[in-house]
């Protein structure tokens, strides 16, 4: 008799090209976070809030599919969530939630600036600190306040003196100047009307 022959294994091609499920779902909760949503506003038919939720746990792999229907909602490209961009530029969301507490906006001054305290380095996470130090004075929760200006001023060390905003913040907090001497003024939008 003759011997029979070797079988071959079969090799499978890999349809999304993600090779870390746990990268991607870390990469899909920080667009999530920036985006402002909920894991009930991320889903879809199709997607419900805990499949999302095992996404972001690194427990499920979606098609290529999902990951741009999933992109196309959070208003991000494709390759940030396959993690081919760069991460999220954390001082624009700072800047935007600076813009919000001074045009008055406090929810998404809010949700911006926990997001940065979430995920950005030490100097960018210490301004979002005081920012949201700057919310919950103005909502008279002065010693929360207090708690987080401690923990910008560790982050910042020596540079935290040279953030006049913190300083201001902090001096409020500490019931040494009014509030109305630091508290920003809502800005004026003027639009010039053309006859």
């Amino acid at each position: 008799m003759t011997p029979e022959p070797k079988r071959q294994r079969k090799q499978f091609v890999r349809l999304t090209p993600i090779e870390d499920p746990a990268a991607f779902g870390t990469r899909l909760r920080e667009a999530r976070l920036a985006a402002g949503l909920s894991l009930r506003q991320l889903a879809f038919p199709g997607c419900s809030a805990s499949y999302v939720s095992r996404l972001e746990n690194g427990s499920r792999m979606p098609s290529l599919q999902l990951v741009n229907a999933l992109a196309a909602k959070l208003g991000v490209p494709s390759e940030t969530l396959l993690g081919g961009a760069p991460e999220p530029a954390y001082d624009e969301l700072l800047v935007e939630g600076e813009v919000a507490l001074r045009l008055g906006d406090h929810e998404l001054a809010r949700q911006r600036f926990r997001t940065v305290v979430d995920c950005a380095s030490e100097d960018t996470r210490a301004r979002a600190l005081g920012g949201l130090a700057h919310l919950l004075v103005q909502s008279g929760e002065t010693e929360e306040a207090i708690q987080l200006l401690e923990e910008s001023r560790e982050l910042l060390a020596d540079r935290f003196a040279e953030t006049a905003r913190l300083v201001e913040t902090l001096a409020a907090a500490a019931g040494l100047v009014s509030w109305s001497s630091v508290a920003p003024r809502p800005a004026r939008l003027v639009v010039p009307v053309r006859p």
